[in-house]
């Protein structure tokens, strides 16, 4: 699985409870407020996780 930050694939590492998810981000750019977006059906994200659709 990735997670796309400000237009690049970073991947993951590791779930952290139901609502939190670990990327590396390790030699990057990534900083506070940066835009993070996952593909996955939403069928299988919380109900607490805030939807964006665009």
């Amino acid at each position: 699985m990735y997670v796309k930050i400000e237009g690049r694939m970073y991947s993951v590492i590791g779930e952290i409870g139901l609502s939190h998810t670990a990327v590396d981000v390790t030699g990057s750019d990534v900083k506070i407020g940066d835009t993070a977006s996952v593909d996955i059906s939403p069928l299988m994200v919380n109900p607490r996780i805030k939807r964006v659709y665009e």
